[in-house]
Parts: structure tokens; C-alpha cells; sequence
């Protein structure tokens, strides 16, 4: 009797083995917090412990903040209020404040672009991981042709030679779930002839319908495992993320410094040329007295103090220029670069009012914040999982093999019908079974499982060393943005000290001139070294200012708040070529306050700075798979060019914090304002602001 079998039917129970293959591998991912949860645990609490200890200790020994007299926030020192002022006719001043400088930076700055490639060039190994599970499709043709004698008669039945031809097409579809399931389906159809008297039908089609699946029951088996390669190829992307947010803010920070230092070289530009002027005005009115009591020596003295005032103005004037370049080779913007004879005015005052910070929340804020945390967070999640992988290729090989056949046969040229009759004629064949690769050494898996381990534990350790140098960074950048306002106010009662000075030797110019008092040489002297103390707390005063205003961005940057502090957020976008761009834009960049205008705007010049529009994206923080509750780094920031991650190669990376390039932000305006004196021919304080 002929049994019909449906094709659906058929497939029903051909498919029986992919379920059940299905069924054996759906385990769960691995939970490899729970080895790492009490330590890590144990390292946040350490690091909370040393900040509240830091804070109560925190406190100055010498002076607080409220022991030093206030800075009046309106208070302006020689030279200041000439900052705004062209240094002469033919260049073409500008007045930028900060955030536009931050915005035209983010627009146009190629080192930006550099960073901002990175993420986007490791995003596209988690495409590539994924094509482990890609579908294949195939094609395969043969043609034999046999033609050999016949050694007995059982052969061909009476002729001597075996003459056949065999002529076949197979094609299908492969994949590999997941699961580790590979899922083979194929069909293949064979076209026979032959001169046997024993190959009946002559010719004769075949028509082969096969489903054939491989199941890792050990070695290799599981979703964990299949898609670890995925899964580190993903934190590999997050930890480039945050790699180009670590650098972008970096760089503001620069830019920051750079704004702060063209604003320092032109107040001591101009607080130089106010003394040449006065400086002038001695040496005149010292010639005038010649025949009455002036002496050689005295106006000698008088015409070096103006040679050497001048001198120190030429190289004031150096100092501003070269300010000037490097702030613009920080933001890249062509219209700046182009313009001839530009001259960057900043136009933003610096605040004199004092910023509280506390060590405490600073290094809470940090523990969250900083991208270098969370690219550690990052790396130690994908030493885990690669460590979890190994464990499995320890284990030896268990495959489930299941198989399932329907075949039809037909004569003649009727290819058609043999295709037809493996659904109609009898019911599917099917094979089952095992197959065991157990390696009697297995030095190669256990010597890969020990290298997993040992970069497990360095991870943690360097987990652990980078925290503990953000914390030190955070605690130099506290106790540097509270000491620099203690300086400011220290300089101030300087200044003003200087100031009174001089204002009482112009009081009393007539008096200490007349018969009964000093020569009138003896009273220049006087003035000329109370000027040379009054430009000495002047330039000291300008000094601390910039320090001060860097410190307070330097405080953010430590905090890894910086990017948010300024309203900067990042965006998503496809160039004219089709590929993906990630932008920074400034929110806040329409509501600007106060928009930069030029001061003397010449026809054809560099047209007024304008801030644009930018479309707002909010960076939400990502669960770490590491992290308590309580501690999660976001989820948002290396190398251009490494290689996908895969199961031994250990390619995630990221720049962490380094103990011996602290961002410092007192010895970075220390050595700026250093540079600027330097110019200036003025010697800079014996004491550096960064061994407070």
C-alpha cells in the first residue's frame, strides 16, 4: 500500500531535531557579577571612605577664604579695563566670548572630528560579530563521466566497459543560530545513465530533500557563549564613547586655558604700556630740571627704567600674538583662520566671586561622571566575559547530530517527477547520533583560561588604580580652584597695598618736591620703584585672576562634568556620502546672553561671530552589569584602527587616568602666565602655584 506523506508533514518532523536542539541550548547568559560583586562593592566604599576623610582635611592651615579680605566684583587693576581696546591701526579686532569659541570649536576643530570617528569606527565591529549568524545561501554542480572495464560481469552484466555519466545540481541554505545551532536544509537533484543491464530506470533522476542539525551540547553551546563576541564588540564601542567624550572634554578644557591666556598677555600688554607712558612723563620732567636739581645718575637711571619698560612691551606684544595663534589653531574655524590681521579680543570678564566646592561631592560626582571609570567599568565587564568564554572551551566536545531525509526517483528525462515523488511515495528517512572530541592534554584551552584569568584580575587592579588617581585628581582640583581664590584675595591686599603707594607719592608730589623735603631725583627714585612693585602685584594679581577662572573649568573636567556643565551634548547625524557623523553641539548656543560683535568692524572682514541652533539629545546612563545601584557610569563616550573583538583578542582598550599628567589647572596657568612673562621680561613669583 502507498503512503502519502504532505510536505508539511514531512518538514513537521524534520524540524523536530531543530526544536530539540533549541531546547538543549537556550541557557542563560552568564552572571559573572557575582565573583566581582563584594569587591567591587568593597572599592566603591574605599574610595567614599578616603573622600570624606580628604574632605575633613580638606581645611587650610594657614588662611581660610573669609580670614582674607573680599574682592569687590566689580574691582578692575591697571591695564584691565584696557584689555578690550585694538592694539593698533591696521589690525581687525574682535570681541569673542568663550561659548562661542566652544561652539566654533565644536563646529570646526579637526581634532574633534579625529574623536568623534572613533566610536563610530568601533560601532561597526558589533556588525561585524553579528555575521558569526548570517544565512548562506549555495550552489553546487558536478559532472562525472565513468568509463572503465568491467572486472566481472556483476558490473555492467554483459558489457566489458562501465559507461556512465552522473550529472548533479545541489542547492541550500546554512546558518548558525544563537543557540550555536548550524542548521543545514538542501536539496539536490542527480541525473544518471549508465549501460549496466543492472541500472533500472536508465536513465534515471533523483531528487533529495535534506535537513541536517548540528547541536553543541558543551563546547561551544549556549547563547552566553555565541554571543560573547557580540557583547564585547558592543562594550568595545561604549568604551570608545567614552573615550572621545574624555578627549573632547580635554580639549574644551584647552580652549578654556588658551581664552584665559590671551586674556592674561594682553593685561600685562597694557598695564606695560600705561607704565611707558608714565615712565615718559618722569624722564620728561626729570630734563626739565636739569639746571635746577637733577643729576646725571638719576636721569640715567630714569631713561633705562623707560629703555627696559619698552623692551618688556615688545615682547608683551609677542606674547598676545602667540596667545592668539594657539587659541585659533584650537578651534579650526576657517573664517578665523583666513582673516588677515585678526586680533581676538576676549570680551567675557573674569568672575571674582568665590565658588564653593566640596571634596566630597566632587569625588561622588567623579565616581559617576568620569568616562575613565566607566571605561574601566567597561573593560573589567569584557575581561568577564571573555574569562566565562574560555571556561567553556575547556570543556570537550558533545555535538547532537540530527538529520532527516525525503528522496524521489524517476526515469527517463522526467526531472519534474522525481521531484514530485519525494512528497508522495513512502516516508522520511532520518539519522541520529553523537559525536565526542575529548582532548586527553588540553594545554592550549587551560593555558588560554589561566591568560583569561590573569587579565581579569589586572583589569580589576587597573579599575582600582583608576579610580584612585581620579580621586587624587578631583583632591588636587578642589583644594587648586579653593587655594587660587585665597591667592586672588592675598593678591588683591597686595595690589591695593602697591596702589596706595603710588597714589601717595602723586599726593604729595608737590610737598616732598619743595625745599624742605627730598631732591626732586631722590622722588623719581621713589616713584620709580614704587611703580616696578605696583606692575609686579598688578601682574601677580592677573596672574591669579586666569588661574582662578581656568580652576573653576579644570573642577569639572575632573568631575567628568564638563560636557554637561557647558550644555554640550552629542548628536547623530549622515554626511553627503551616507555615513554616520557624531556631533557635539552647545544647546544653549541661541540664548547666549551676550553674542560677540566686532569692536571695528572693517568692510570684507571676518563677518560677526554668531552662535546656530543646535538640536538638543540627552546622554542617558546605561546599566554597567557591574555596578550597584547606586554607581552606574554613563553609558556614553582609543583606537581608530583595532580590530574587531574576538574571543582572544583582547581589544578593548581606553585611555585611563594617568597620576603623572594631572590636570592641574594652577601649574597649567602658572606656566601660561610663566610664558607670558617670560616675553615680558618680568621675573616670575619664586613660589608655583602648583606646589600648593
Amino acid at each position: 500500500m502507498r503512503k502519502s506523506v504532505t510536505p508539511s508533514l514531512a518538514l513537521l518532523f524534520l524540524g523536530i531535531g531543530l526544536g530539540f536542539a533549541v531546547l538543549l541550548s537556550g541557557c542563560a547568559q552568564y552572571d559573572m557579577s557575582k565573583d566581582l560583586q563584594g569587591d567591587f562593592e568593597g572599592m566603591v566604599q574605599n574610595y567614599r571612605s578616603e573622600a570624606d576623610r580628604l574632605d575633613q582635611q580638606n581645611g587650610s592651615t594657614t588662611y581660610r577664604a573669609a580670614d582674607l579680605p573680599a574682592v569687590p566684583n566689580d574691582f578692575r587693576p591697571a591695564g584691565q579695563e584696557l584689555i578690550q581696546n585694538g592694539l593698533g591701526e591696521g589690525a581687525v579686532p574682535m570681541n569673542y566670548e568663550l561659548e562661542d569659541l566652544y561652539v566654533r570649536a565644536l563646529q570646526h576643530s579637526s581634532q574633534i572630528r579625529v574623536f568623534s570617528d572613533v566610536p563610530l569606527i568601533r560601532e561597526t565591529g558589533k556588525q561585524e560579530a553579528a555575521g558569526d549568524f548570517d544565512t548562506h545561501a549555495y550552489v553546487e554542480t558536478s559532472y562525472d563521466k565513468t568509463d572503465v572495464p568491467a572486472g566481472t560481469t556483476l558490473t555492467t552484466g554483459g558489457p566489458d566497459y562501465l559507461r556512465q555519466t552522473d550529472a548533479s545540481v545541489e542547492a541550500g541554505l546554512t546558518k548558525k543560530t544563537i543557540t550555536g545551532t548550524e542548521v543545514t536544509a538542501s536539496e539536490k537533484v542527480d541525473h544518471v545513465e549508465s549501460n549496466s543491464l543492472y541500472f533500472l530506470p536508465d536513465p534515471q533522476n533523483t531528487a533529495t530533500l535534506t535537513l541536517k542539525v548540528v547541536q553543541p551540547l558543551l563546547k561551544g553551546a549556549g547563547i552566553a557563549y555565541n554571543s560573547a563576541t557580540m557583547r564585547v564588540a558592543d562594550i568595545d564601542s561604549q568604551v570608545a564613547r567614552e573615550e572621545f567624550i574624555r578627549q573632547a572634554e580635554s580639549h574644551l578644557l584647552e580652549i578654556n586655558k588658551a581664552y584665559w591666556s590671551l586674556y592674561l598677555a594682553r593685561g600685562l600688554y597694557f598695564s606695560r604700556k600705561q607704565l611707558v607712558d608714565e615712565t615718559a612723563g618722569i624722564v620728561k620732567e626729570l630734563d626739565a630740571r636739569t639746571d635746577v636739581d637733577a643729576v646725571k645718575r638719576q636721569q640715567l637711571r630714569a631713561n633705562a627704567a623707560l629703555a627696559e619698560r619698552k623692551a618688556n612691551l615688545v615682547r608683551s606684544e609677542a606674547a598676545i600674538h602667540n596667545a592668539q595663534d594657539r587659541l585659533v589653531a584650537l578651534i579650526n574655524d576657517p573664517q578665523m583662520e583666513q582673516q588677515i590681521n585678526l586680533e581676538i579680543i576676549p570680551k567675557d570678564d573674569p568672575t571674582l566671586i568665590e565658588m564653593p566646592a566640596n571634596l566630597r561631592d566632587a569625588a561622588e560626582a567623579a565616581l559617576k561622571e568620569r568616562p575613565e571609570i566607566a571605561q574601566g567599568f567597561y573593560q573589567l565587564k569584557a575581561a568577564a566575559i571573555r574569562e566565562q568564554m574560555q571556561r567553556n572551551e575547556l570543556l570537550p566536545t558533545l555535538n547532537l547530530i540530527l538529520s532527516g531525509t525525503m528522496s524521489g526517483l524517476s526515469g527517463g528525462d522526467e526531472d519534474e517527477t522525481a521531484w514530485g515523488n519525494q512528497y508522495e511515495k513512502d516516508g522520511p528517512g532520518y539519522e541520529g547520533g553523537v559525536r565526542v572530541d575529548v582532548p586527553l592534554e588540553n594545554n592550549e584551552a587551560e593555558a588560554r583560561l589561566e591568560r583569561r584569568k590573569l587579565e581579569l584580575r589586572q583589569e580589576f587592579d587597573q579599575l582600582q588604580t583608576t579610580i584612585e588617581t581620579v580621586l587624587l585628581e578631583v583632591k588636587v582640583s578642589v583644594r587648586e580652584l579653593q587655594t587660587a581664590y585665597r591667592d586672588l584675595q592675598a593678591k588683591y591686599s597686595t595690589y591695593q597695598a602697591a596702589k596706595e603707594e603710588v597714589d601717595d607719592l602723586q599726593a604729595r608730589k608737590d610737598y616732598m618736591l619743595g625745599p624742605q623735603e627730598v631732591a626732586a631725583p631722590t622722588y623719581f627714585e621713589y616713584v620709580l620703584d614704587s611703580q616696578d612693585r605696583l606692575l609686579k602685584a598688578n601682574d601677580d594679581f592677573l596672574e591669579s585672576l586666569s588661574t582662578y577662572n581656568v580652576a573653576i573649568t579644570n573642577l569639572q573636567k575632573s568631575q567628568g562634568t564638563l560636557l554637561s556643565y557647558e550644555k554640550v551634548e552629542i548628536h547623530r547625524s549622515i554626511d553627503a556620502h551616507g555615513l554616520p557623523v557624531m556631533n557635539l553641539e552647545k544647546t544653549d548656543a541661541v540664548a547666549s546672553p551676550t553674542s560677540p560683535a566686532p569692536v571695528t568692524p572693517a568692510p570684507g572682514t571676518l563677518p560677526v561671530p554668531e552662535t546656530a541652533p543646535a538640536p538638543t539629545k540627552t546622554v542617558d546612563p546605561k546599566e554597567m552589569g557591574l555596578h550597584p545601584d547606586d554607581v552606574t557610569p554613563p553609558a556614553t563616550a582609543s583606537d581608530s584602527t583595532s580590530p574587531t573583538p574576538t574571543p582572544d583578542s583582547n581589544s578593548t582598550s581606553a585611555s585611563n587616568a594617568d597620576s603623572s599628567a594631572l590636570p592641574d589647572a594652577g601649574a597649567t596657568a602658572q606656566a601660561m602666565s610663566d610664558d607670558a612673562r617670560a616675553q615680558a621680561n618680568v621675573v616670575p613669583p619664586l613660589s608655583s602655584i602648583a606646589d600648593h
